[in-house]
């Protein structure tokens, strides 16, 4: 294929429609397709706010011709059979993983209980068993059942289907296990994906071709077997050992991409056979599972690893230096674990996160050259000083949260440099001074949270200029002066909270007010205008400005009058003592007769 030749896709949906067909470059990668698939995704499949869509590339499957694309590969490097369709249209099968509960959202016992809603948005549902007639289709590649109401065990028949790279059955309602050599007579199976139901493969240890298990949302409990391949088994109740032996038996699947134990009560220490996993391992999720100790330096050894997940553990210590080796490295989330090290030195981050890590002291200015991050979070810490003005500079970041500190010093006007963020958190500091009028040139800012500062000064009309502001919150701060009538421009602002300030005169009442209550303003005792806000009515303070006015008129009048009054008083009095005066004077100066 030629490196800038045109090549017409279309991707065909679980429930057989399609997106597409469009035109691609060659040299487009499988990556750009899924980033491509996820904004096209259509609204009303599965269910209508796109819950059980996918949310990242990591969702997404493309299968073309019984293989799955490589996310780091262009269509050319793919070596599309574009022979046998000359000038005509690829269709390529997305399979989507089946959408975890939210890690932090505590919320797996309620994931039974919103399948069968789920289910019922999906276009092709099923009933009770697998049909049997499936496994005639003796040259069948790929198998996707998933998010019916199949129970029971699957029909064995199904693992004697040797052509089979893919098998999706997740999301069903499956109980009793699989056969016990499942990979026996699947030789060329790549991925299984079985999230959702209640079976586990006994062994699936000679699967040579397998690249991803996937066991994610089941009820199993006890140990993990260490016979195990390459497997995802996130929010069950597995343990281990207190080696964690289960890894290194996983030493010899050389194929493995993605590893995720996460949401187990596993204990134990990341032994350093860590660094033994398959050299293509690129997303390692470990996070709450209660992991205690360091991180060892061996991890430094997985060179293409993207992803790495060890949140919410008891970590201690600080970052290897050897994890400066993975070039690659995109996300880092170390949070809630007591990691006191910086990352500055990892020059590929997107996405670093140290929330709740039990930092101190100022942040590293050292992490304003890391320029590809993209997302920041630094809350809920016991960091202090100034905010590096750098910082405020990273064109490119998107979300900072510096939230729960205790920074000091004021918001520069270098704010203005983060102009492509769209969520800025800087709630609960001792920031003081006045909030710049820069801040109007985030025009991609969505949300911002000033909360509980010591802000002071006016709300620049400039946040008018912010027209994607959907969260505005500047509450518990020591603002005067009145809410900009600017703000009704924004259209898009569903939440705005300037409660607990000083603010005075009267709240706007177009655009996105007409939705606003009380609580956005409570606490600002000079406030007025619509009664349903809870303040006074904007006439009757009208009015009795007027009065005032009319009062003061008066009485100004009065004290003009008296004045008056006072002096012609007393210029008649004056009067007539001359005159008396001079009456005097004549008499004594008249001759007598």
């Amino acid at each position: 294929m030629a490196v800038h030749e045109l090549v017409e896709l279309k991707f065909r949906l679980a429930d057989g429609s399609d997106i597409g067909p469009s035109k691609y470059n060659s040299s487009a990668t499988v990556t750009s397709l899924k980033e491509n698939i996820i904004a096209q995704w259509p609204k009303d499949l599965y269910s209508a706010d796109k819950e059980n869509g996918p949310k990242s590339i990591n969702d997404i499957k493309l299968i073309n011709a019984g293989r799955i694309l490589e996310n780091n590969r262009t269509l050319a490097e793919s070596r599309l059979p574009l022979s046998e369709v000359p000038g005509g249209v690829i269709t390529m099968l997305v399979v989507v993983r089946p959408p975890l509960p939210d890690k932090s959202s505590g919320e797996h016992s309620q994931v039974s209980e919103k399948l069968p809603e789920e289910r019922a948005h999906s276009k092709a549902l099923f009933v009770v068993v697998i049909p049997t007639e499936i496994c005639q289709l003796l040259q069948l590649q790929f198998l996707q059942l998933a998010t019916n109401k199949f129970s029971s065990s699957p029909p064995p028949e199904i693992f004697n289907i040797s052509s089979l790279t893919l098998i999706v059955l997740t999301q069903n309602d499956l109980t009793g296990s699989l056969p016990t050599h499942i990979c026996a007579r699947l030789p060329f199976l790549e991925s299984l994906l079985l999230g959702g139901n209640r079976a586990i493969p006994d062994s699936i240890s000679i699967c040579s071709q397998l690249q991803e298990l996937d066991l994610g949302v089941n009820q199993f409990t006890g140990l993990i077997p260490l016979s195990l391949g390459t497997l995802n088994l996130p929010e069950n109740n597995l343990s281990s050992t207190s080696d964690l032996s289960f890894i290194t038996s996983l030493t010899n699947c050389t194929s493995l991409i993605n590893l995720g134990f996460n949401n187990n009560p596993l204990g134990g220490i990341l032994p350093s056979s860590v660094g033994n996993l398959s050299p293509r391992l690129q997303q390692l999720n470990a996070y709450g599972c209660g992991l205690k100790g360091s991180i060892p330096a061996e991890m430094g050894n997985l060179s293409d690893l993207i992803s790495l997940a060890l949140d919410d553990n008891r970590l201690v210590g600080s970052i290897p230096r050897t994890l400066n080796r993975l070039v690659n490295l995109q996300a880092l989330d170390l949070a809630f674990n007591n990691i006191t090290d910086e990352a500055c030195d990892l020059q590929s981050l997107s996405l670093l996160s140290f929330s709740a890590s039990q930092l101190h002291g100022a942040i590293p200015e050292c992490l304003q050259n890391v320029t590809s991050l993209r997302k920041l979070y630094l809350e809920s810490n016991f960091l202090n000083s100034t905010v590096p003005s750098g910082l405020w500079r990273m064109k490119d970041l998107l979300e900072l949260d510096l939230s729960s500190n205790s920074f000091t010093g004021s918001l520069p006007p270098e704010v203005g440099g983060l102009a492509a963020a769209i969520k800025i958190n800087v709630s609960m500091n001792r920031l003081s001074g006045s909030i710049p009028s820069a801040i109007g040139d985030l025009q991609n800012l969505q949300s911002l949270s000033l909360v509980r500062n010591r802000l002071e000064g006016l709300i620049p009309d400039s946040f008018g200029r912010i027209t994607g502001l959907v969260t505005l919150d500047l509450s518990g701060n020591n603002l005067s002066g009145s809410v900009p009538k600017a703000l009704e421009a924004l259209k898009h602002l569903q939440s705005f909270n300037v409660s607990f300030n000083a603010l005075s005169g009267e709240i706007p009442n177009g655009g996105p007010f007409l939705n606003f209550t009380i609580e956005s303003f409570k606490g600002n005792e000079a406030l007025c205008g619509n009664p349903r806000f809870g303040v006074p009515a904007s006439h009757v303070v009208k009015k009795s400005k007027k009065v005032q006015f009319a009062l003061f008129i008066v009485a100004g009048v009065v004290v003009f009058a008296t004045i008056m009054c006072l002096g012609f008083i007393f210029l008649g009095c004056a009067r007539r003592k001359v005159e008396a005066n001079d009456a005097i004077v004549s008499a004594i100066l008249a001759p007598e007769k």
